[in-house]
C-alpha cells in the first residue's frame, strides 16, 4: 500500500521519496511456508525489497511504470538484514534517491515495523529511462 499516489500512470509529481506499507499475508501455501522461518521471511523481504526500490528515482525524474518506453533495471543490490519480524505484521519501506547520473541511479530504503525496529536496509544501483 502506497501512502503517496503510486507510480502506475504515465507521469507523476516529481518527487525523491517513497514510502510503502507491506505485509505478506500466507495466503498461498508456498507463502505459508516461506514465513515459518526465519530464513524464509528474510527471501521475503529480498524480494520485496527489489520490487519498488527503483520509484523515487522513476518519481523524481517524473515517470510513471506507464510511461511509454518506461525501462528499469536492477544493476547491484545490497541488503543487510538487522532483525527478524512477525510475519503477521506490516512493514513500512521508506525509500529515498541518493544520486541520479543520467539514467544510473542509487536508492536506499529501510523495511520498519510498525513499532520501529529496523528489519532491513536496502542499497540499489540500476538504470531508470524512458526510452523515445
Amino acid at each position: 500500500r502506497h501512502i503517496a499516489p503510486p507510480l502506475y500512470g504515465e507521469t507523476v509529481p516529481p518527487r525523491a521519496t517513497n514510502r510503502v506499507w507491506v505485509r505478506f499475508t500466507g495466503d498461498a501455501p508456498a507463502q505459508r511456508a516461506l514465513l515459518a522461518t526465519p530464513e524464509g521471511r528474510i527471501a521475503l523481504v529480498a524480494y520485496i525489497a527489489d520490487d519498488t526500490i527503483l520509484e523515487p528515482a522513476a518519481a523524481a525524474l517524473g515517470h510513471g511504470w506507464l510511461a511509454p518506453g518506461m525501462f528499469s533495471t536492477t544493476v547491484q543490490q545490497s541488503l543487510w538484514f538487522h532483525a527478524d519480524f512477525d510475519p503477521a505484521g506490516w512493514l513500512l519501506f521508506s525509500q529515498r534517491l541518493v544520486r541520479v547520473t543520467g539514467d544510473h541511479v542509487v536508492c536506499q530504503g529501510d523495511l520498519v515495523t510498525r513499532d520501529g525496529t529496523l528489519v532491513a536496509t536496502v542499497v540499489q544501483e540500476g538504470i531508470v529511462r524512458v526510452r523515445r
